[in-house]
């Protein structure tokens, strides 16, 4: 799933979005916390999003330092849930929230698995955020430094 970021309001993504013209079609973000990932995601998708992205509500973690896990479900059937999820800790999530504070417009690649940056590009060299992950009942956090082997920038400066 590839597309350009947006925060969900609420930012803990656990009631109705009240943004959902502002994330229709591109990756939403949310805070970690207040609800299950499950409720986050179906209320994401039900928004129109595309994908969403979990940032840690734990200043500071990182996955240098935090154990990684998967990401739970709420015990109820997952089938619904349709759009690509992925959890950051705070540092790696930083990375993002800082890039659109610099350039407003930031696209990512939510990918299930790794792939070669030529294939994605097909040879061009395009500066883009590659991040791996998987559907949401399957996903499990990346150590940053797998992960950092697919980051890239593509961001969109506005004038």
């Amino acid at each position: 799933t590839r597309g350009f970021v947006a925060k969900a309001e609420p930012y803990s993504g656990c009631s109705e979005i009240t943004n959902s013209e502002n994330i229709k079609g591109r990756i939403a973000l949310m805070h970690r916390g207040q609800c299950m990932f499950a409720e986050k995601a179906r209320n994401v998708q039900k928004s129109g999003a595309i994908g969403g992205i979990v940032i840690d509500d734990n200043d500071g973690s990182s996955s240098d330092t935090a154990p990684l896990f998967q990401m739970a479900g709420d015990g109820k059937n997952t089938d619904d849930i349709t759009i690509a999820m992925l959890f950051l800790f705070s540092k790696e999530g930083n990375i993002i929230l800082d890039a659109i504070r610099e350039y407003q417009e930031v696209e990512v690649l939510l990918s299930d698995k790794a792939k070669d940056r030529a294939t994605i590009f097909k040879g061009k060299i395009v500066p883009n955020y590659i991040i791996d992950g998987s559907k949401y009942f399957q996903l499990t956090m990346l150590h940053f430094s797998i992960l950092r082997d697919f980051v890239h920038w593509h961001c969109v400066p506005t004038f």
